[in-house]
């Protein structure tokens, strides 16, 4: 940018592009490293930086003295970790699935039965685990005990325990701790979402309805966003023409896409049968939290799914692999017929 008053210099102001509506702190970041690597060429600090991102090129002024601290911080650390002959430590996050090298780590981690291993373990829970001389899991296994369990008030979340996964896993049981309100009433109503989270757009809807031993499927899919209140529409239809519907979901990305479509469009009346069956929606990811310990390193639904019997077409299937779909081993009635009954085992904490 060229100065307003002669003898002053010019401001330098760093520019990034992106095609992504919503920016994240690592968009930040990225913008603050740019500035960083600029101020140490010209020898002049750079405190502002712009993106511009999303369909309609919107122009994002960063103020970014707070940022390139922490990119200094970051910097030092790698500093450190080439500095150092022996490798860092090998930990698993959200973020292996777009790393190729996600299946050798996790060989590595699962031949040396890594705590990383445990999904939702922090850094310092590990951290302070090794202080105490647990490096494994099986070793984790051995410190669970079960103690009487602490009248809790009502809607309060059960605390989990890492040890119960990990004897879970040592011993190939299901464990549980409370199944006194796993209660399913109705027609069960099988529902998954897919969306564009960066557009705030929903444009894939599916059910499967339970009849018995069968069931029936319905998909609707929406090309662009003027679609997206059509197939709301579709499925608000089928819902209605249930008896006693009660819809089932997997993780709390269908509870937001159920509260956001409900004030977005607003098509269902209070009272009716698909109403009452969207305000009833049943979460069973937060059935199972804390309460039902399954033999897998995380209550994932690939995972879960894959201790029950059931298979993909691909092993490494993603969202962006839409083309392996679950095929049940045994048929509807026994999905998990080839892998033999589950055992379980009631703990009391």
């Amino acid at each position: 940018m060229r100065p307003r008053r002669r003898g002053k210099a010019a401001r330098l102001i760093p520019y990034r592009f992106g095609s992504a509506n919503k920016l994240t702190k690592n968009d930040r970041l990225a913008l603050a490293f740019d500035a960083f690597v600029l101020s140490e060429i010209i020898g002049r600090a750079v405190t502002i930086g712009k993106i511009v991102h999303g369909d309609c090129s919107i122009v994002l002024k960063v103020k970014l003295a707070s940022l390139i601290k922490s990119i200094q911080k970051r910097i030092k650390a790698i500093d450190a970790l080439l500095v150092d002959s022996s490798p860092p430590d090998l930990v698993l996050n959200r973020h292996c699935s777009q790393c190729e090298f996600q299946t050798r780590c996790r060989r590595i981690a699962t031949e040396k039965d890594e705590l990383t291993l445990l999904s939702g373990m922090s850094a310092k829970e590990r951290k302070k685990l090794r202080d105490k001389g647990i490096f494994t899991v099986t070793q984790l296994s051995y410190t669970f005990r079960p103690r009487r369990r602490e009248r809790r008030p009502l809607g309060q979340q059960e605390k989990f325990h890492h040890s119960l996964r990990a004897l879970a896993i040592r011993e190939n049981k299901i464990h549980t701790v409370d199944l006194s309100n796993l209660k399913f009433s109705g027609m069960p109503v099988y529902l998954d979402v897919e969306g564009l989270p960066d557009r705030d757009f929903y444009q894939l809807i599916g059910l499967r309805v339970g009849i018995g031993d069968s069931a029936i499927q319905y998909c609707w899919w929406a090309d662009n966003s003027d679609r997206e209140k059509c197939i709301w529409n579709e499925f608000i239809d089928v819902l209605s023409a249930l008896p006693d519907p009660q819809l089932i979901h997997f993780g709390n990305y269908e509870t937001i896409f159920l509260k956001r479509m409900r004030e977005r469009y607003r098509t269902s009346h209070a009272g009716s049968i698909a109403a009452i069956a969207i305000n009833n929606a049943l979460n069973l990811l937060s059935l199972i939290y804390a309460r039902i310990y399954f033999p897998t390193f995380s209550n994932g639904l690939k995972e879960i799914a894959s201790y029950l019997g059931f298979r993909r077409r691909c092993s490494l299937a993603s969202g962006l692999r839409s083309d392996c779909l679950e095929v049940p081993l045994g048929g509807f009635k026994r999905p998990w017929a080839e892998a033999g009954t589950p055992q379980l085992q009631q703990r009391g904490l």
